[in-house]
C-alpha cells in the first residue's frame, strides 16, 4: 500500500468527496479526481497511476466501460468499477473489460481497502505471470536454435523433450508424442555408450555424485563417426509436487577430437624425429668442438672487420663532403692505406667517344696524374669496365702497369678491380694492386667494395653540383623562378641549397643562416610526419602533396603542402632530392573565390545525385538538395542544428575523433559508413567520403555521400 497512487473517475461530487476522504485516510495517494472519460484517459497518460477507480455510469461521450476499454488498450493499469446497482446488461459489458473488482454504492472504508488491495495483488500476479511466460518463450527459442542437442529425461529415463539439434543428430524424425526410452532414443550411439549414459542418469536421480571426467560418447551417423561431450543435471522445480526431471546436453566435439588425435600422431612422429635428431647431434658434437676452435679465429677476424667498417663509415662521411674527383680519390687512397696495405692505386676513366680508357690517376705515387690512352681491347681493366664487373684476382701475370711503361718483367701480382657505377652511369675503374704476398682476401674485397660504393656516390654528387654551380641559368630556373620554397637535401638530411622563397617561408634572416641548420629534421613539428615523408619517397620514388606543419626560424609555425623529387639514388636509396613546400594559406584566396559564387555553386551541386555538405566545427555551412531530401530538413533548419545530432549516438565519438584528425591534416582512409538519424527519426546508413578544404577562410570538412543501398547497387563501387 505504501505510495500507491490512485486516479478517481466519478461524476457525482458527493461520492467523489467520500472516495477522496476514505482513500487519504487509508494512506493512498490520490493523483486526481475527474468526471469524464476524456479527462480520465488524459490523466492516465500523464500520471500512470497504480490503480483507477471508475464510475461505471459516467456522463458524456464515454461511459465508464467505454473509458476502461480505451485505457486498457494502451496502458497496463488495473481498474475497479464503482456502481450503484447490478443491471445485467451493464455487468455483462463490464466483465468483457476484465476489471479487477466492483465496489457497490454505498460503500465503506473497509470495502475500498479490500477491493483495492485484492486488485493490486491480482495485477502483481498477472505481471509476474507475463514475465514468466516471456522467459519460457525466450528459453524455448534459445533451446530450439542452439547447436547443442538438448533432451529432457523423466525419472523413468523416458525422453520427454528434444530440441531441433537433437532431432537432427540422433535422426529422430518424428515428434515425441509419446515418451521414448532413452536407451532406444540413443540407438545410433556406438556399442556400450547408450547403456552407460542411462546408468549415469539413474545415478543422478538417486543423488549419487557423478565423475565429471570421461563424459564422452561416439555415434555413427551416415557412415561418419561423431564424438559428443555430454552433461547431466537436474532441472530446477518451483514446487515440491513438481516432477524432478533431468536435462541431458550433448555437444559436438568431433573437430576437437580429430585435432587431439592428430596431435597424438604428431607427438609420436616428433618423438621419432627427436631420436633421430639426437643421433645427429651426437655426430655433430665432434664437429662442434672443431667449430669452437675455428670460432676463436673467426672472432678475431670479425673484430678486425668491425673495426675496419667503423673506420670506413667515418671515411665515407669525409669522402661525400668532397666536390672534386681529385679530392675524392686522394682522400680515398690515403685512408684506405691505413686499412689494407697495397702498392698501386689506379683510376681509369673513358674518353668522350668511350673507345678507350684514359686518365690514370695516382698510379704508383701520391701525386702523379698520368694522361695515357689505352684502347678498350681485351684486358682485365677493359673487361671490368665494359661488363660493369668487380673482381678479385690473385697471382695474376697480367700487370696493368705494363700498359703504361716499358716494363719487361712479367712479375706475379694480386689485384682488386672495381667498376665505378651509380644509377647505371659508368664513371670509371678503380684498381688496387700488390706486387708481392700476402694475397687479397674476400674480406679485403668486401671492404673496398663498400668504399667504392661511397666513391661512386661522391663522384656522382660532385659532378651534379659542379654542373649546378657552372650553370647559372639552370639554378635560376630551378630556384629563383619558383614561387614555392625549394630545398636541395642530401640522404643525411643536410640542406645543401635553398631558394629565397624557402628562406622567406621558413622565416630565416638569410640563405646562409638556413644552410647552417644542422639537418632538415629540426624544421619538422612532428617527427613522425618526417619519417612518413621519407618512407613514401623511398617506396614510391616521389612525394606529392603531403600536408604537415614546419617550424620557422622566428619560432612560429607554418602549414605546408610538401612534394619531393629525387635527384640521385643508389640501390633504391635516395641520396639527394628536391623538397618543395607550398604555403597552404596562399591558396585560401583562390579557393574562397570559387566557393563564394554561392548561387552557381549550389545550382551545379543540386544536379548531383549525391549527399554533399560542408561542415565547420559541427555546423552545416552548405548542403545541396539531395542532402536536404535524405535528412528531411530545410536548409535553414539544417544550418541551425549541430551536425553531431544527426549522427547515431554509437558513432558520435568516432566522428569527433575523425574530424579532429582531419582538421589537423592527418592522412587516413577517407571512406567509411555512417549511420544518421533523419528529422522523422528514421535511421539511414550512408557511404561517406570526407576531405579537408578551405571555405570562407576557414578549415572545413567536405562530405560527399550516398545511401548504402545505392552504393551496394553499383557493382564496381561495392566490389
Amino acid at each position: 500500500m505504501k505510495n500507491t497512487t490512485i486516479l478517481v473517475v466519478e461524476d457525482d461530487k458527493f461520492t467523489a468527496r467520500s472516495l477522496n476522504h476514505y482513500l487519504v485516510q487509508l494512506g493512498y495517494i490520490v493523483l486526481a479526481t475527474v468526471d469524464s472519460g476524456d479527462e480520465a484517459i488524459a490523466k492516465v497518460k500523464e500520471f500512470s497511476p497504480d490503480i483507477v477507480l471508475m464510475d461505471i455510469l459516467l456522463q458524456g461521450s464515454y461511459d465508464g466501460i467505454d473509458t476502461s476499454q480505451k485505457i486498457k488498450a494502451e496502458y497496463d493499469v488495473p481498474i475497479i468499477y464503482i456502481t450503484s446497482g447490478a443491471q445485467k446488461e451493464l455487468i455483462h459489458r463490464a466483465k468483457l473489460t476484465t476489471p479487477f473488482g466492483f465496489i457497490i454504492k454505498p460503500f465503506t472504508q473497509e470495502d475500498l481497502f479490500t477491493q483495492i488491495e485484492i486488485a493490486l495483488y491480482k495485477h502483481s500476479n498477472e505481471v509476474t505471470l507475463k514475465k514468466l511466460q516471456e522467459s519460457e518463450r525466450f528459453l524455448a527459442s534459445i533451446t530450439k536454435n542452439i547447436h547443442d542437442a538438448v533432451l529432457t529425461i523423466s525419472p523413468n529415463t523416458e525422453v520427454l523433450y528434444q530440441n531441433e539439434a537433437a532431432r537432427m543428430y540422433f535422426q529422430q524424425m518424428i515428434d515425441l508424442t509419446t515418451p521414448q526410452l532413452l536407451v532406444h532414443y540413443l540407438s545410433c550411439l556406438q556399442e556400450g555408450f547408450a547403456e552407460s549414459i542411462v546408468e549415469k542418469v539413474r545415478y543422478k536421480m538417486m543423488g549419487i555424485p557423478l565423475d565429471s571426467e570421461g563424459n564422452e560418447c561416439a555415434a555413427t551417423i551416415q557412415n561418419r563417426t561423431i564424438w559428443f561431450q555430454y552433461s547431466i543435471d537436474f532441472i530446477e522445480v518451483t514446487s515440491k509436487n513438481q516432477q524432478q526431471n533431468i536435462v541431458l546436453i550433448f555437444r559436438d566435439i568431433t573437430n576437437s577430437k580429430n585435432a587431439q588425435n592428430a596431435l597424438k600422431d604428431s607427438h609420436t612422429l616428433l618423438e621419432h624425429r627427436v631420436e633421430e635428431r639426437t643421433k645427429e647431434l651426437e655426430q655433430a658434437n665432434g664437429l662442434l668442438l672443431q667449430e669452437v676452435a675455428n670460432r676463436a679465429r673467426a672472432e678475431a677476424r670479425l673484430h678486425k672487420l668491425a673495426s675496419n667498417r667503423k673506420r670506413l663509415a667515418e671515411i665515407a662521411s669525409s669522402i661525400l663532403s668532397k666536390t672534386s674527383l681529385e679530392q675524392i680519390l686522394q682522400l680515398s687512397k690515403n685512408e684506405l692505406k691505413e686499412l689494407i696495405p697495397f702498392e698501386d692505386f689506379s683510376y681509369f676513366t673513358t674518353n668522350e667517344d668511350t673507345s678507350s680508357l684514359e686518365k690514370i690517376i695516382f698510379s704508383y705515387d701520391d701525386t702523379s696524374v698520368i694522361d695515357k690512352v689505352i684502347p678498350l681491347s681485351r684486358s682485365i681493366v677493359s673487361d671490368t669496365y665494359l661488363q660493369g664487373l668487380s673482381i678479385l684476382l690473385n697471382n695474376s701475370q697480367l700487370d696493368p702497369r705494363s700498359y703504361f711503361n716499358e716494363m719487361t718483367e712479367n712479375s706475379m701480382h694480386h689485384m682488386l678491380c672495381f667498376s665505378i657505377v651509380e644509377n647505371k652511369q659508368k664513371y670509371g675503374i678503380l684498381c688496387i694492386s700488390r706486387f708481392s704476398n700476402p694475397e687479397f682476401t674476400q674480406d679485403d674485397f668486401d671492404l673496398v667494395q663498400l668504399l667504392v660504393n661511397y666513391i661512386a656516390i661522391a663522384i656522382s654528387k660532385a659532378q651534379l653540383f659542379n654542373s649546378l654551380s657552372t650553370s647559372e641559368s639552370r639554378t635560376k630556373v630551378l630556384f629563383e623562378r619558383f614561387q614555392e620554397a625549394v630545398l636541395v637535401v642530401d640522404g643525411f638530411g643536410k640542406i645543401i641549397d635553398a631558394n629565397m622563397s624557402a628562406v622567406e617561408l621558413l622565416g630565416y634572416e638569410s640563405k646562409q643562416v638556413l644552410l647552417n641548420v644542422q639537418t632538415i629534421d629540426v624544421l619538422y613539428f612532428d617527427q613522425k610526419k618526417r619519417e612518413q615523408f621519407l618512407r613514401t619517397l623511398s617506396l614510391n620514388g616521389y612525394v606529392k602533396d603531403s600536408n604537415f606543419v614546419l617550424k620557422r626560424g622566428d619560432g612560429s609555425t607554418v602549414s605546408v603542402s610538401a612534394s619531393a623529387i629525387p635527384i640521385q639514388s643508389i640501390k633504391g636509396q635516395v641520396t639527394l632530392y628536391y623538397a618543395i613546400f607550398s604555403d597552404l594559406d596562399k591558396y585560401k584566396d583562390s579557393l574562397e573565390q570559387n566557393v563564394k559564387n554561392e548561387h552557381l555553386f549550389s545550382e551545379i551541386l543540386n544536379y548531383f545525385p549525391y549527399f554533399i555538405a560542408i561542415i565547420q566545427k559541427s555546423v552545416v555551412r552548405y548542403s545541396n538538395s539531395r542532402s536536404l531530401e535524405l535528412l528531411g530538413y530545410s536548409s535553414e533548419e539544417l544550418m541551425s542544428i549541430n551536425f553531431l545530432e544527426l549522427v547515431h549516438p554509437d558513432q558520435r565519438s568516432e566522428i569527433i575523433e575523425r574530424n579532429i584528425r582531419r582538421l589537423n591534416g592527418e592522412d587516413f582512409d577517407p571512406y567509411y559508413f555512417l549511420r544518421i538519424i533523419t528529422k522523422n527519426n528514421v535511421e539511414k546508413t550512408l557511404h561517406i567520403h570526407s576531405s579537408r578544404i578551405i571555405f570562407d577562410n576557414e578549415v572545413c570538412v567536405l562530405v560527399v555521400a550516398e545511401t548504402a543501398t545505392d552504393y551496394l547497387k553499383n557493382p564496381i563501387l561495392s566490389k
